[in-house]
Protein backbone atom coordinates (compact mmCIF):
# COMPACT_ATOMS: atom_id res chain seq x y z
CA UNK A 1 0.00 0.00 0.00
CA UNK A 2 1.19 3.41 -0.43
CA UNK A 3 2.07 5.57 2.23
CA UNK A 4 1.54 9.49 2.52
CA UNK A 5 4.84 10.29 1.70
CA UNK A 6 5.41 8.16 -1.48
CA UNK A 7 1.79 9.66 -2.46
CA UNK A 8 2.97 13.08 -1.62
CA UNK A 9 6.31 12.65 -3.91
CA UNK A 10 4.29 11.56 -6.61
CA UNK A 11 1.99 14.42 -6.68
CA UNK A 12 4.83 16.88 -6.31
CA UNK A 13 6.48 14.95 -9.38
CA UNK A 14 3.06 14.86 -11.44
CA UNK A 15 2.94 18.98 -10.67
CA UNK A 16 6.48 19.92 -11.60
CA UNK A 17 6.90 21.21 -8.36
CA UNK A 18 6.89 21.35 -4.67
CA UNK A 19 3.15 21.77 -2.94
CA UNK A 20 2.77 24.51 -0.36
CA UNK A 21 1.89 23.91 2.91
CA UNK A 22 -1.40 24.63 3.01
CA UNK A 23 -1.85 22.37 0.03
CA UNK A 24 0.24 19.77 1.70
CA UNK A 25 -2.38 19.16 4.57
CA UNK A 26 -5.32 19.78 2.94
CA UNK A 27 -4.18 16.79 0.46
CA UNK A 28 -2.33 14.92 3.36
CA UNK A 29 -6.24 15.18 5.27
CA UNK A 30 -7.88 13.69 1.92
CA UNK A 31 -5.24 10.98 1.58
CA UNK A 32 -6.27 9.89 4.86
CA UNK A 33 -9.79 10.29 4.66
CA UNK A 34 -10.06 8.34 1.27
CA UNK A 35 -7.95 5.75 2.55
CA UNK A 36 -9.65 5.14 5.58
CA UNK A 37 -13.07 4.78 4.06
CA UNK A 38 -12.31 3.04 1.24
CA UNK A 39 -10.58 0.66 3.92
CA UNK A 40 -10.99 -3.42 2.53
CA UNK A 41 -12.99 -2.36 -0.84
CA UNK A 42 -11.28 -4.14 -3.61
CA UNK A 43 -11.95 -3.10 -7.56
CA UNK A 44 -13.21 -6.29 -9.92
CA UNK A 45 -9.78 -7.51 -10.92
CA UNK A 46 -8.83 -7.70 -6.63
CA UNK A 47 -6.83 -3.99 -6.37
CA UNK A 48 -7.20 -1.67 -3.47
CA UNK A 49 -9.99 0.57 -4.65
CA UNK A 50 -8.15 3.62 -3.44
CA UNK A 51 -4.79 3.02 -4.40
CA UNK A 52 -6.24 1.43 -7.79
CA UNK A 53 -8.81 4.39 -8.55
CA UNK A 54 -8.64 7.25 -6.42
CA UNK A 55 -4.73 7.55 -6.41
CA UNK A 56 -4.65 7.46 -10.03
CA UNK A 57 -7.54 9.85 -10.67
CA UNK A 58 -5.69 12.42 -8.16
CA UNK A 59 -2.53 11.98 -10.30
CA UNK A 60 -4.26 12.91 -13.63
CA UNK A 61 -5.22 15.95 -11.67
CA UNK A 62 -1.98 16.93 -10.39
CA UNK A 63 -0.10 16.43 -14.05
CA UNK A 64 -2.62 19.39 -14.80
CA UNK A 65 -1.26 21.34 -12.94
CA UNK A 66 -4.38 21.76 -10.88
CA UNK A 67 -3.83 23.24 -7.00
CA UNK A 68 -4.52 21.21 -3.90
CA UNK A 69 -8.35 21.52 -4.02
CA UNK A 70 -8.84 19.63 -6.95
CA UNK A 71 -6.42 17.08 -5.84
CA UNK A 72 -8.19 16.45 -2.62
CA UNK A 73 -11.24 16.37 -4.29
CA UNK A 74 -9.80 13.79 -6.58
CA UNK A 75 -9.04 11.68 -3.56
CA UNK A 76 -12.28 11.44 -2.12
CA UNK A 77 -14.61 11.61 -4.97
CA UNK A 78 -15.83 8.53 -4.23
CA UNK A 79 -16.35 8.31 -0.91
CA UNK A 80 -19.61 9.53 -0.25
CA UNK A 81 -20.93 6.87 -3.40
CA UNK A 82 -19.19 4.01 -2.51
CA UNK A 83 -18.44 3.81 1.29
Amino acid sequence: MITLDEYIQKVERHRGEELSAEDWELISTAFEIGQRYHAGQKRANGDDYFEGHCVPVSLNVASLNMDGSMIAAALVHDTLEDT
